[in-house]
């Protein structure tokens, strides 16, 4: 299915949970008994990503032409996309610092449903 379709019909149900008002104790009581990671892995059954599993370099970078990540936990404290054409991150818990660039020009960017 084209990314544009998709982002019309994205799947955002647990979003409002992440950032509704209405579960902030949940929210508190969690944070104090386990990681972000894995309370967010209980809302949504993403799976959760490491620095290692991301494939990146000592520099917390990823480099590649494409990056394309969907329905995952980024676990890391920071995230450098660097000289990348193309990013795309669709229904992604970005738990660090997130940077997007480089020497090279990105032509595209597409963030859905990404909260951090």
């Amino acid at each position: 299915m084209p990314l544009q379709n998709r982002l019309r019909i994205g799947d955002v149900r647990y979003l409002n949970k992440l950032v509704s008002s209405q579960d902030r104790k949940n929210f508190l009581k969690a944070v104090k008994s386990e990681s972000l990671a894995c309370y967010f892995h209980k809302l949504t059954t993403f799976p959760i990503s490491s620095a290692s599993d991301l494939g990146l370099d000592s520099e917390h970078r990823l480099f590649e032409e494409t990056i394309s990540i969907e329905n995952k936990i980024l676990n890391v404290s920071e995230l450098g996309m660097r000289n990348s054409r193309e990013v795309s991150l669709f229904n992604c818990v970005v738990l660090g610092d997130l940077t997007i660039g480089g020497k090279g020009r990105t032509e595209n960017i597409y963030i859905h449903c990404c909260p951090r």
